[in-house]
């Protein structure tokens, strides 16, 4: 699913972001990295995405019935 997709990439770079904005305010509280409002609306982004993406893992997969193999076809030459 491209779904699942776009929010595992967006969950992690999400995650990231929070690690670093610690990271920076465990060095440099004065920054606020944390507690400004962009950090506030990523943050929520990045809880909506986590809880679809679970969503659309625990969710049962609808399974594909299994393709029998083609047929190979012989081209015309014929062995005798």
């Amino acid at each position: 699913m491209k779904i699942r997709m776009i929010l595992s990439n967006l969950v992690i770079i999400l995650s990231l972001c929070f690690l670093t904005f610690a990271v920076l305010d465990w060095y440099n509280p004065m920054m606020n990295f944390s507690g400004n409002t962009i950090s506030s609306k990523l943050l929520l982004v990045l809880c909506v995405s986590a809880i679809a993406l679970a969503v659309l893992t625990l969710l049962p997969q609808k399974q594909e019935p299994v393709q029998p193999h083609a047929v190979q076809h012989r081209t015309g030459h014929h062995k005798r």
